[in-house]
C-alpha cells in the first residue's frame, strides 16, 4: 500500500503541469497600427488598453503598438488632445 502512496503526488504534478500548459497556449500578442479615421494620418502616442484590466501600451511614432493579450479581449483607446 505504501508504494502506491508515492505515485499519487507524482501523477498530480504532472496533471497541473499540463494544465498550466494550456494556460499559456492562450496568450498572444494583438498588433495594430491607430489612424487618424479623417485624414489617415498615423498617430503615435495613443494609449491601447485591455478593457477591464491595468495593462495597456502606447502606440510608437508609426502609431504602431502590440500588446500581449490572454483570451478574447476588447481594446479600447484614447489620444490625448
Amino acid at each position: 500500500m505504501y508504494a502506491k502512496l508515492k505515485y499519487i503526488p507524482i501523477a498530480a504534478i504532472a496533471l497541473s503541469g499540463v494544465n498550466m500548459n494550456r494556460l499559456y497556449a492562450q496568450q498572444r500578442a494583438i498588433q495594430g497600427k491607430v489612424v487618424d479615421a479623417k485624414t489617415g494620418h498615423l498617430l503615435p502616442g495613443v494609449n491601447v488598453r485591455i478593457s477591464g484590466q491595468n495593462q495597456g501600451t502606447l502606440t510608437n511614432s508609426k502609431g504602431e503598438f502590440t500588446i500581449n493579450v490572454t483570451g478574447d479581449v476588447l481594446l479600447y483607446w484614447n489620444f490625448p488632445l
